[in-house]
């Protein structure tokens, strides 16, 4: 009997040092799996050889997929009643959710008669193996906006759009929600306008409530745009513009006629046409005799439609003008880490050891270079074209499989799509069809 008892301890001490333990008991780790059955009336008709690489005595050829039984997400142990008492063995950290169908193998080929096996409840010979499911990766999908299927449209749409009948023919889809409803937090409205020149903005009603309502745009009175750092508004004179004086300030005067090139004007100041509408007439410091000339309009920022345009001189900074991740200002200089317009891929300078490339987001970032992190998981930056996968023991750039069904991920739309976009999964004539849609 001492016999025996030293030799199930010899056992669980070879089981520990062999495996890898942890102590009874320790939680926070994803390495188990929590798994219900289910309803589920998919219908599938497969064939698969399942290749146990690791442990080839494992390996079943033939197996035929019946049907799906269960579905499994990643869970962490703890609170084990009464603490067991045996080694804790440990696995790798999971992330992703799987599917269990039923399966049936070929009979002739299975795993030796017996096999040793030690887990947190103890160590034990197993034998009779029969293969009976095959888990395969899977991931929850929300309800996306699309055929409706009851009287009103749901489903998700992006940011700053809803589910909406859609404008011709029957289904749903996805839109600019309608200008309505209360100001937000901050006061500030949103929503689309049935005209362009309309915007979205409070109003107090006759009941003293304040709504978003659809409003016609005022425009400006004469002044400087501190954007443009120009004269622009509108004069109450139709026939005036909004021009410099000669102190600089924005006033209302009459324009230059039609036809007349840049030069100085009535009220000292300078107006007129030039060569390349994109240029302005200002007064020239260089040439006496030409008090006026025609200069590309410096950086600066388009108060309609907030993009950086302008000439970037040598005094000004050189390079190209472009908003400043930082000040949210318009500036001159190198070109930032965003998309090239040139490819449609990442580029730009980065600080030494990080490269601009896409992140999970798919969104243009400097980060660290492909590489493992600290959870051993590959992640980083690579080449335009690439994306960081695990290749063995290492992680390697390699060219990603394109947005398809089952491109990455089992069973659901995945892989690549150009920066700034995602692979999404959108009703189709014939069913569903993948995607590669702004984010």
């Amino acid at each position: 009997m001492h016999l025996q008892r030293v030799g199930v301890a010899m056992s669980l001490w070879l089981a520990t040092a062999v495996i890898g333990v942890t102590p009874a008991g320790a939680g926070g780790r994803l390495d188990h799996l929590m798994c219900y059955r289910m309803t589920d009336k998919f219908a599938v008709t497969a064939a698969v050889d399942m290749i146990a690489d690791l442990q080839p005595q494992f390996t079943q050829r033939g197996c035929t997929i019946v049907k799906p039984i269960e579905f499994c997400v990643p869970a962490s142990k703890t609170n084990v009643q009464p603490p067991p008492n045996a080694p804790d063995v440990s696995g790798q950290p999971l992330r992703q959710d799987y599917v269990c169908y039923l399966a049936k193998c070929e009979k002739k080929s299975v795993p030796p008669a017996s096999q040793l096996i030690a887990d947190q409840f103890g160590l034990r010979p197993e034998s009779g193996f029969k293969a009976a499911k095959i888990c395969v990766p899977a991931t929850k999908l929300p309800t996306q906006c699309g055929a409706a299927t009851s009287p009103t449209c749901g489903g998700v749409c992006p940011p700053g759009q809803e589910c909406r009948a859609a404008a011709a023919g029957a289904g749903c889809d996805c839109g600019p929600a309608p200008c309505g409803g209360a100001p937000d937090k901050a006061g500030v409205c949103g929503g689309d306008c049935p005209t362009a020149d309309q915007q979205c903005r409070p109003t107090t009603t006759t009941n003293g409530k304040v709504q978003c309502t659809c409003q016609q745009q005022p425009p400006p009175p004469c002044g400087q745009n501190p954007l443009a750092g120009a004269c622009a508004g509108e004069c109450t004179d139709p026939t005036q513009k909004c021009l410099p004086d000669v102190d600089g300030a924005c006033t209302c005067q009459q324009p230059p006629g039609p036809g007349d090139f840049c030069g100085m004007v009535p009220g000292g100041v300078c107006g007129g046409d030039c060569p390349n509408p994109d240029d302005t007439c200002v007064p020239s410091t260089a040439d006496p005799n030409k008090p006026c000339i025609c200069e590309p309009a410096p950086c600066r920022q388009d108060p309609l439609n907030g993009a950086c345009s302008g000439t970037c001189t040598a005094t000004a900074g050189g390079g190209t003008c472009h908003l400043d991740a930082q000040t949210h200002q318009c500036t001159c200089g190198p070109p930032p880490c965003a998309v090239d317009p040139a490819n449609g891929q990442c580029g730009g300078p980065c600080p030494d050891g990080e490269i601009c490339s896409a992140n999970a987001a798919n969104q243009c970032e400097c980060i660290a270079p492909c590489a493992l992190d600290q959870q051993q998981v590959c992640g980083g930056g690579c080449p335009p074209g690439t994306a960081c996968k695990a290749q063995g023991q290492d992680c390697t750039c390699v060219p990603p499989p394109s947005c398809g069904f089952g491109a990455e991920t089992a069973g659901a739309c995945s892989g690549s799509c150009p920066v700034g976009t995602s692979c999404h999964t959108r009703p189709a004539p014939k069913g569903l069809e993948c995607v590669c849609l702004n984010d």
